[in-house]
């Protein structure tokens, strides 16, 4: 079993630089403050503490690709993680999450 998983790896290892992927990895994900491959609620506040506290900042915290990170950088981040999460708060269609409310205007 090992040896077939070790295999495997070698065989994915070697396809992944023919199938054009070689730079999949090294590709940093915007908004991925804390390096983890997902876009969360922890890469916000590690966002929000580089931007209040005025700290050094990599690749992934600017959003916008102005050279700067500031505050709209955050809002981008946090648009992005509600606009891919179709569940959200902010869910336009009433069955995709019984459980979750869906926000509209008052008294509409």
């Amino acid at each position: 079993m090992r040896t077939t998983a070790i295999l495997l790896t070698f065989l994915l290892t070697a396809a992944i630089p023919s199938m054009g992927m070689e730079n999949l990895a090294a590709t940093p994900m915007k908004g991925d403050i804390n390096g983890d491959g997902s876009l969360s609620v922890n890469d916000v506040a590690l966002l929000v503490e580089i931007v209040l506290q005025n700290k050094e900042a990599g690749p992934t915290a600017d959003m916008n690709g102005d050279g700067e990170v500031n505050i709209t950088d955050v809002t981008l981040l946090l648009d992005t993680i509600l606009e891919s999460n179709n569940n959200g708060p902010h869910a336009q269609d009433e069955d995709a999450n019984p459980n979750l409310p869906v926000l509209s205007p008052k008294g509409k």
